[in-house]
Parts: structure tokens; sequence; C-alpha cells
């Protein structure tokens, strides 16, 4: 990666440097700009006026932004004298007694000339060290580089953008103060050209020229070059020390290529930029993130991407050719024929292909006697076929001829938008800086906190605001009624069931019905609402009590069915008593009692005359201390004290509304208490209010939950989404409840998948498998659905406020009324927007199937291709009027006969048999998003109880390479049909074959991860099902049928119970303690097999553990890590080992309990489980800790011995008393 070394902005004037300037002197005396000999004699291209004034005050001021104006001036001199010297060469010599016919131009050489020579000696290479006053910023920045080199072991390249640039750095270096640096230019030919380095100005270098410096600094005669793009390849160099842009590339040809110079060990590559955000900056930040994408595919060929088989001459400069330049305004990218063959190298590069294929590449066709050339490229781009064929222009040469065919087939393939516009392939990369599928630019998530206050949908309001209406609902409960919901919110008639209780109970709510009171009437019946419901609150439900004001009101209703204002005011005037002649306690069923010192409330069962009072308070420590405490003072208890035999009231402080299992059977204890009547009271309210009561935490829980589904299914206009599964979409593993929205995200992510994948491959036919995997991605990673989550304001629906608690907190704490929508405050994590997007895709398939999901995720602005079925958008598959098979057993095998048999023969031929043209990538691209949803509707629907973490685990055993590699072979026969042109890979399945034979699918199933195999197999399975759901017409449940079929023993097997891999556990092995410095390392054990990297050690806190784990030849590194796990974590779980966990690890209680944290904040913003690289700390840390946060939160967790790809291959918390309604 290149190192960005950043310099001052260039000063618009520099008050020591000498005044006037050496053009100001010059325009004073007026050479310029009238000068008639060098309006006739500039050596370099003018500008489409002619102006050579113009053109070349333009270099000059070029110049002295990029270096000063001491080497503006310098330039000037050397440039004007050098020309001047060849004017004086090319005048009529003089002869005596004859006129002089150019003495008016000799005249006008000499005067010049005279007036240069006075600044000869200021402008001597050999002077004293140049004043920091006469230097620009970002020269002082290149000599301070310079400086820091050592000088014995020092070769380097400076790489400036314009001819003149190069040859003055090369002029100042001598006199910037730099003992050792032998410095030389190389620059292009141009159009006139000068064989003196130091008098080249604008000029180019001859050949010989040029010959002599490369000669120079291959021999170390000269230990820098400043050069120009004609360096940047074509030519062989020694390897480099210090390489630096003085100029930013422009191309990420010009990037690698440049950088690709810098070779030798420990060797820098630099790149200077000036402070600041500029344009240049993002240009380079754009083209790092190339080279980052582009180093994982092409690898160490990253820096000899051109071949010069068929070059015989010296390159040319960028400058030489200027109607040859491709320029792209929007960005300022350029495109000269130089940069033309590396960049058309660079994309054939991108085109996927395995260790069996070789790699594609443009092939040139050059006439020896014309110089006319043609390429042409691989049928894979992702163009029509009748775009790949482009010829050169006429040329000089075989290379400009070849440069010249590859510059007009770049230009063709920017139009057609397989280059972007800062002249990369497009597939720029993933996050956040790339379109969608649909071309959709991304939005802005930088100002999205890890944790997000938001305003959360709000059913009941703020009933004491004073604009704020009031509203009654009547509410019955398993038939039980007589009671009303009052709030600041007109909610609408629901009807459908809760458990509580242990039984499932019909709730009936009818429509909000206004209470129309005067405003002084309102604030009265108000309080006494708030009284009543608080005091009923206190007895069923919490003995705290509210302390707010509360939100909502539980009232009981009169015969008229309005709210009984007598019956509530009777209630709290006298909430209780202890005049027992005002009751009948041996005649009412319904009386309520409790001590006299507190709240705690029991049902009367029965007066017991036969019991004496003072020998049950000598059996109840509590009553004892009662006692004791009123005898203390003077109040004994009476002798003949009646004792009556209670019933406890169990409180119900749990809002969970579905699960049984976390509910309370009855409202009353099992268990009686006798208590003495002189301690006690009676309570002025009703068994039926106090159990009505008691369920208010689920009920309100429920109404809350259904409010706001409700306003999501209006908003998105899906009224069909069954309402259930909304609320479990958006109900968060944080709010505790029996249910959340983890199993449905998981479903909904696998549906997602398959739906753009579906998208993706019908919108670009000719695009090959990388690039739909990478528009695919930019379409379904976190960053994406964060921000379209985003943009739809999902926080604002969801449910997050936890269940099972004891404090009531109903009240209007947080409550704000926006546009006449009433919100409340929450603290949401990030990543739950993404997983309520997921899950309501996942509500949506299980709502509606196919048909729903579309829609749903249309509406949520996802890449779907529309709310059209499949089978209604696409084209259908074409009969084939010869209806023999090619591979009758094979259909017969997958058990489907296909209509289209051109569909079954792409389906099995690999890249190395289809030159380039159609081979099973594609299918197989789509046939793998169909196996990974089909599997997990599959467990879905059969395993309801399994967490999302195990249905992930269940579905990667299905669809990983072994299982399918097994499949193919004892199921399908797939290696004895497979077209290849690779004997190697011939081999290897066969061998696969064998191993697998003997085998049972169980025994496959278990060692998984100890069982390798070629890619391939499992390739052709799934392009297979590909074929079959293209040929079926995109028929979903054709080709689920055919899943099922093929994978009947590994589904018969398979279950969500399945352990993890020994990568996975060992992630989460290191999670779990909390250490954020362990990372795999891949090496080679010897240098005779580098760059093949054989072995693979864990590495903790910088030291490996044990001896590294040898893997064969062509083992995937999925399976070495897994080795490497195994072997160390014994190791490190073993206290007499010297690796012992506990004795490695150094990090302190501060940073284990930070460092986490950093990584899980981080999570939900990686695009893709495949950019995390384990042979890194950071890339170990994430996955880890993403691992352990999927555990514990049940959220989808893969098998990482599939899904982490290797950089080496391609493919709030609440306190535990808080209720929220």
């Amino acid at each position: 990666m290149a190192r960005i070394i950043d310099y001052p902005r260039t000063p618009s004037h520099f008050p020591s440097y000498v005044s006037p300037n050496l053009w100001e002197e010059l325009e004073q005396k007026g050479v310029f700009p009238h000068c008639k000999v060098l309006a006739d004699h500039m050596p370099f291209n003018q500008n489409a006026s002619g102006d050579w004034y113009s053109t070349l005050k333009s270099r000059y001021d070029s110049t002295v932004r990029a270096l000063g104006p001491f080497a503006g001036d310098l330039f000037l001199f050397v440039h004007i004298t050098s020309s001047l010297q060849s004017v004086k060469e090319d005048l009529a010599p003089l002869y005596p007694g004859l006129e002089d016919p150019d003495a008016e131009k000799r005249q006008g050489v000499e005067k010049v000339l005279a007036l240069l020579d006075v600044h000869k000696a200021r402008f001597s290479t050999e002077g004293e060290a140049l004043p920091h006053g006469w230097i620009s910023p970002k020269l002082l920045a290149l000599r301070n580089l310079l400086q820091k080199q050592d000088i014995n072991t020092f070769r380097g390249m400076v790489f400036a953008a314009e001819r003149q640039i190069a040859t003055t750095i090369s002029l100042l270096i001598p006199r910037l103060g730099l003992p050792g640096i032998k410095v030389g230019p190389l620059v292009g030919h141009g159009q006139k050209v000068c064989s003196e380095p130091t008098q080249i100005g604008m000029k180019g270098m001859s050949f010989r020229a040029q010959e002599n410096i490369v000669e120079d600094f291959r021999r170390g005669r000269l230990n820098l070059l400043i050069a120009t793009s004609v360096a940047e390849e074509g030519l062989d160099f020694p390897l480099c020390s210090f390489v630096c842009r003085f100029d930013p590339p422009k191309t990420l040809p010009q990037y690698i290529q440049s950088r690709g110079r810098a070779r030798q060990a420990g060797s820098s590559f630099i790149i200077m930029l000036e402070e600041g955000p500029t344009p240049e900056r993002g240009k380079v930040e754009m083209l790092q993130i190339g080279e980052g994408l582009a180093k994982n595919i092409y690898g160490q060929k990253m820096d000899r991407l051109e071949d010069n088989s068929l070059d015989d001459d010296l390159a040319v400069d960028v400058d030489d050719f200027p109607e040859d330049r491709l320029v792209i305004e929007k960005t300022g990218a350029s495109l000269t024929p130089a940069d033309a063959i590396s960049l058309l190298n660079n994309l054939c590069s991108l085109i996927p292909h395995d260790l069996h294929t070789r790699p594609l590449v443009p092939k040139y066709k050059i006439d020896p006697m014309t110089f006319r050339c043609e390429v042409i490229l691989p049928s894979a781009l992702p163009v029509p076929r009748d775009q790949l064929l482009y010829h050169s222009t006429p040329s000089r040469s075989k290379r400009a001829a070849k440069r010249s065919a590859a510059f007009n087939a770049v230009k063709g393939l920017y139009c057609l938008e397989v280059f972007d516009d800062y002249l990369l392939p497009i597939r720029r990369g993933k996050g956040d800086t790339v379109e969608d599928v649909d071309g959709k630019l991304p939005i802005d998530i930088s100002s999205i906190e890890p944790l997000m206050e938001v305003l959360v949908h709000d059913a009941w309001g703020d009933v004491w605001e004073s604009t704020s209406p009031l509203f009654f609902h009547t509410i019955s409960i398993a038939g039980q009624g007589g009671m009303a919901v009052v709030c600041a919110q007109r909610l609408r008639s629901y009807e459908g069931n809760m458990m509580a209780r242990k039984e499932l109970m019909d709730v009936r709510l009818s429509d909000g019905v206004l209470l129309e009171l005067e405003q002084e009437e309102k604030l009265e019946r108000m309080v006494l609402m708030d009284k009543f419901t608080k005091q009923v609150i206190k007895v069923a439900i919490t003995r705290k009590g509210l302390t707010e004001k509360s939100s909502v009101f539980l009232v009981p209703l009169d015969p008229a069915g309005f709210p009984d204002w007598d019956a509530m005011n009777h209630s709290t005037c006298t909430p209780a008593s202890t005049n027992w002649r005002a009751i009948y306690p041996s005649e009412s069923p319904d009386i309520i009692i409790s001590l006299k010192n507190e709240s705690k409330p029991s049902r009367l069962v029965a007066s017991r005359p036969d019991l004496v009072a003072a020998e049950c308070v000598a059996k109840d420590p509590y009553l004892s201390k009662i006692v004791a405490y009123n005898t203390d003072r003077g109040i004994d208890l009476p002798e003949d004290d009646l004792v009556y035999q209670c019933r406890p009231l169990l409180q119900m402080t749990s809002t969970e509304f579905r699960d049984p299992n976390r509910q309370k059977s009855t409202l009353w204890s099992e268990q009686d208490i006798f208590l003495p009547q002189s301690l006690c009271r009676w309570m002025n309210m009703s068994h039926d209010t106090i159990s009505f009561f008691s369920l208010l935490p689920p009920l309100t829980h429920l109404l809350s939950s259904v409010y706001r589904a409700r306003i999501l299914l209006q908003k998105l206009k899906t009224p069909r989404l069954d309402l259930d599964r909304t609320i479990e979409a958006f109900t968060l593993p944080s709010a505790n409840a029996s249910f959340n929205n983890q199993r449905l995200e998981t479903l909904g992510d696998s549906f997602l998948k398959v739906a753009t994948t579906i998208h993706v491959y019908n919108r670009f036919p000719f695009k090959h498998e990388g690039q739909l995997s990478y528009l695919r991605q930019n379409s379904v990673c976190n960053r994406y659905l964060l921000g379209r989550g985003h943009v739809l304001d999902l926080p604002s629906f969801m449910t997050i406020e936890p269940n099972s608690q004891r404090t009531w907190r109903l009240t209007t704490k947080n409550t704000t009324r926006i546009q006449g929508e009433w919100l409340v405050k929450r603290t949401i994590p990030r990543r739950s927007v993404q997983d309520c997007m997921e899950a309501l895709i996942g509500a949506a398939w299980l709502s509606g199937g196919e048909v729903m999901a579309l829609d749903v995720g249309t509406k949520l602005g996802l890449c779907f291709g529309g709310i059209k079925s499949w089978q209604d958008r696409y084209t259908s598959v074409r009969m084939d009027v010869d209806q023999s098979s090619p591979f009758p057993a094979l259909e017969e095998s997958l058990g489907y006969q296909f209509k289209n048999k051109s569909l079954l023969v792409e389906a099995v031929t690999h890249p190395s048999f289809a030159h380039g043209g159609a081979s099973y990538q594609r299918l197989e691209f789509l046939g793998d998003a169909i196996l990974d949803f089909v599997t997990m509707d599959y467990f879905f629907n059969n395993y309801p109880t399994a967490t999302s973490a195990q249905l992930s685990r269940a579905r990667a055993r299905c669809v990983c390479n072994p299982t399918l590699a097994a499949i193919a072979t004892k199921k399908l026969a797939a290696h004895k049909v497979l077209f290849s042109d690779s004997i190697s890979l011939i081999k290897d399945m066969s061998e696969t074959a064998r191993m697998f034979a003997s085998m049972e699918f169980t025994e496959i199933v278990d060692d998984l991860w100890r069982l390798d195999a070629p890619k391939a197999l499992g390739d052709v399975v799934e392009a297979l099902l590909g074929a079959v759901f293209v040929d079926s017409n995109w028929e979903y449940s054709v080709v689920k049928r055919v899943v099922i079929h093929l994978l009947d023993e590994v589904l018969g097997y398979v279950h969500p119970d399945m352990p993890m891999d020994p990568t996975s556990e060992f992630l989460l092995w290191v999670a779990k303690r909390k250490c954020t410095e362990v990372t795999f390392r891949k090496d080679s054990s010897s240098p005779e097999i580098a760059p093949r990297k054989d072995q693979v050690s864990v590495v903790v806190h910088g030291v490996d553990v044990g001896s590294p784990t040898i893997i064969k030849p062509k083992t995937t590194p999925a399976l070495g890590r897994a080795m490497a796990s195994s072997n160390a974590r014994q190791l490190l779980e073993d206290p007499t080992s010297e690796f012992f966990f506990d004795k490695l690890c150094t990090c302190t209680i501060e940073e284990k309990e930070r460092n986490p944290e950093l990584y899980q904040a981080a999570i939900d913003l990686t695009s893709d489980e495949a950019d995390i690289n384990l042979e890194t700390v950071e890339g170990f840390a994430t996955a880890s800790q993403d691992l352990l946060i999927r555990e514990a939160t049940n959220v989808e967790s893969t098998d990482l011995v599939e899904e982490v790809s290797d950089p080496d291959e391609r493919d709030s918390d609440s306190d535990d008393t808080v209720v929220y309604p």
C-alpha cells in the first residue's frame, strides 16, 4: 500500500525571491509576448489558437506551482536558451562581404541570449544550496524524503506528470543539499528532441539519450531517475528502494506499474498529495481500493501486466501524442495508448478462474508489413459478442499498433460501461462508494452511531398535554369486560389473542371514542383516572407503584358503557379500611385484605375462629416482628383476635404475551397464610378489578406492538402481510421476549440473496460471475441495508422494550409529539436496522410466498427487479426440437428432464473447456443462491424451535463444498460428464470420487472439516440447480423438489444441534476470553516452494503457538485453518504448556473491556463476511466478536469454515427492574 505524504499548498507569493522574476523581466524588456523568433521556434505543441505565449505561460505557471519561483525561472532559462541555440544553429552562415539573410533573426536571438546570460550564474547547477524561500513546500517535502534515505543502498525513481517538471527537478537536485544523490531525467521523445539531458526543457529525449540514462541507472552511475510515464512500464530497471509519485497517478495501471518499481526488500512507495480534501486525494483513495481488490485476484502478476513480446521500440512519453489521450471530464482520469494494454490485462484478470483454468487474456494480431493490429477480447467479458473486436489506427511500429488497438478497445469498453469514470473496471469494490444493481447511489451512513438515539412510535401519547384529546376503548379479555383503556391516541379496533396465565385469551379492543370534557373537568377526571390506575397497579403489579404521570389509564365502565367516575372516586377516596363492621367477611367471597403497614394483597378464603391469633403469630417470623413492634408502643394483640385464612396475590409483572413457559398459571398463591384481624385492613377493590389489571403488562405490550406494526404496514402499503409475523420481525433480541426477529432475519437474508441474484443474473446477461457477485454484494451488504432502512425510518417501528420486569414505566417520560405523531425516545443498536429489513422479508415469504416477498422487498427499496413473479417477469425457456438428451443418466439422477438441453450442457462445462465462452460459472452463481434459500426454508419450517445460529450451521453443512462434491460423485456421477481441458482437475475429481465411494453421507457430514474436494464438483451441482431453475421457467417449487431430492440423505441426518467446525469453535473460544491479539498466519516452509504457502500457524500476541500445521498442495485454506485451530487450542488450554493462553495473553483488564466493543461496533458495517481477513489481527477480532454476538443473541452464525474467505484465494442496557409498554 502506498504511503501518503501531505504537503502544504504552494503560496501565491514568495516574498524572499528576487524581483522581478525572469518572466517579468522578459516582459518588461519586450521579449514577451511579441518576440517573433520565439513564436516561430517554440519546440512544443501550441494550443488550439496557436498562441505560443499562452502555452509557454501555462507550462511556466505549472512549474512554479509545483516547484517554486526559482524552478520556474530555471525552466524558462533552460528552455529558451536551448531553443535559441537551436535557432542559431539553423541560421545561414556568415560570409565576408555578403549580406546576412538572417540578420534580423540573428539580432533578435543575440539580444535575448544576452539578456539571459546575465542570469547564467544564478541558474548554475553547481551553486550553493537554494534558500527555502525560493522552493515550493512540495519540493521541500521531496527533499526531506530523499535526505532520510540510506545513500549506500539507495536506488530511486520519482514520477512527474509533465516533462518540464521532471527535467527541472533533475536540475534542482544538486542544489537541494543532497550529497550522494546522482540524478538524471528520463522523458519521452516529443516532436523535437535533445541529446543533452541538462538542456531538454520542454523538448523530448532522443533515443540515444534515453538509452544512455537507462544504462547509467542500471550500472549504478545514477541512483535517482526523475521520470515521466515513459518509465512506468516496458523498460527493464533494477529493483528500487524508493519510488515516489511526485504527481499522483490518474489510472490504476499507472498506480500499479509505478508501485511495481519498488520491489527491493524494505522499499517504500510514496504518493505526494496537497493537504486537505482535493479531487486528487479522492482519486488516489479510489485507486488504493482498486489495488486492494486487485491484489487478491492477480497477486504477484500486478507488477507485470503488459505483455511486451510484440514490442521492439523504446516507450514514448504520454506528452508525445496529445491527440491520443482520453480524458474523463467528470473525474479527470486520463488514458493514453501507453496505459491501455495494462488496463485490458487488468480487466481480463478479473474474469474468475480456478487453479485448473488458464487466465484469459486479450489476443493481438499484427500485420508486420502495415503495422496494423487487431485485438480480440475474451468472450467472457460483459459485452455483446459483436463488441469483442477492435482495430488500431495507422501506426509507425508494432508497439504503437498494439497500443492503438488496446486504446481503441478501452475507449469502446468505457462507452459500454465496462470501465467507470476512473477508468477502473466496474466492480470498484464493496461498501458505501458504489451503486447497487439498479444503479442507485449509496446512502451516506457515516453519521449513524452504533447505538442510535431514535424516536419510536408510541401507542399511548401524553394525555397530560393541554391540547391532547382523550379516547377510551372498551376492552374484553377472555370474555371478561366492563373495563376501558384511556389514552391520548385513537387506536383502531383489534381482535386477536394473547397468552396470559398460561392460557390463550381472546382480546377484543373497540375503536377509540372521544371523551368530550371541558378543560377544567378534563383535568379533574384525568387526575381521578391516574390515581385509580396507580392505586390498582400498586396492588396488582408492582409494590413500588408509579411515580411519573401515567400515559394510559385502565378504568371501569358504568352500565351505559362510559367511565364509571363514581366507582373510581369511591375507590380512591376510601382505598382501604379497618372498619370490619362495614363488611361481612363470612358472607363475602370477594374481599381483598392486606396488613396495615403494606400493600401486599391477599384474597380472603375463610374466617377461622378455631385458630388462636397468638399461635399463628408465633409461627410466622414476619408477623412476630410486627406484633413486637406494636407491643413496644403499647398496642397489644387482643386475646380473642379473629384469624383470617388468606391466599396471597402473585403479582403479574411479565409483559410476555406469547410463551406460556414465561408466565404464572394462576393469580393467587397455592399456599395460604393466616392473619389476625387486628393487624389487617380490607381494600376497596374487587377480585375482578385486580384480575383485569394483572393482565395490563402483556396487554399494553401487545397493543403497542400491534400499533407499530399497523403503522408500518400502512406506510409500506402491504396490508396483507401477517400482523403477528410483522410484530415478530420488528421485535429486537434485547426486548428479552420469548420471540424476536432473528429466525425471520435468517430466512429473509436467504431470500434477499436469491431475489437479488435472480435480478442481477437477468439484468446483466453478459457479465461474468465475479462482476455479478460484486453487484449483488453491493445490494445486500449491511451498509446498503442500513442506508435503505435509515431512509425509511424503520427504527421508529421497532420494539426494544424489555420483558418480564418489576418496575412499571407506562408513563409520559420521554414522550413527544411531532407533526401529530406521538413518539417516545429509545436507544436502539444500529445493526437492528438491517436485521429488521431481512426479518420483514422473511415474514413476507411466510405470509404470501414469492409474490409477497418480492412486493415487500421492492417497497423497502431493494433490488428485486419489481413485484412481478419470476415466472411472469422472464422469458419462457424454448423447447429444443431435438428431444434426445446428451446426458440421460444425469437427468434421471437429477429427477428432472431439461426442455432446453443447451442449459444442461452449459451447466457441465468447466471454464477450462469453454476457452472464454459459456461455462457453468453464471449458472453456478444462480444455483448457489437457490440452494442456500431452499435449505434454509427447509430447516426453518422443520425445526420451529431452532435458533437462527442453529439454522445457519445446519444449512452450512448442507451447502459446503465437501457435501456438494459428495452429491456430485455419489448421486450424479458428474465427474464423468464434466467437460474439462485440465488433466489435473480430472485426476483430482477421480481421486475424490474414489474417496467418497467408501463413505456414507453420515460420515461425510460428521467429518466435513477434514475433507477436501475440488471446488469444481460443488460448482457443477450448483450450476445444475441454476439450470433447472431457468429451464423450469423460474418455478421455485420445481427447483425446490430437485434440491430436496438431491439432499435427501443429508437433510435426513443434519440437525440444528450439530457442533461447530474447529475454526468457528476456536474463534468463539478466543472471543469469550476478550483477547483481540490473535490471528492466523500462512507462510512457506522453505524458500524453494515460495510463493506457495504450505503451512498455517496460530499467533497469539506475536507468539507462534506450537509448530505450524503443514497443508498439502491444493488443500483449501479453510481446511488448513481448521487443522491449525484444533492443534493450537489443545496447547492453549493446557496449563502445563508453555503456550497456555493465560501466559501468552497480556491484554489488560481495560483492553479486554474496551477492544471487543470497538470491533463489535464495526461489525454491522462490514460489507461481507468475505471481506474479513483472518490473517490480520483486526479481521480475526472482528470475526470472533461477530460470532460471539450471533451466538449470544441468536443472530445468524454461519460456519466460518466455508464462509470466511482467504486472502490468497478467490471466492441500551436497561435496568432489570424496568418495564416498557
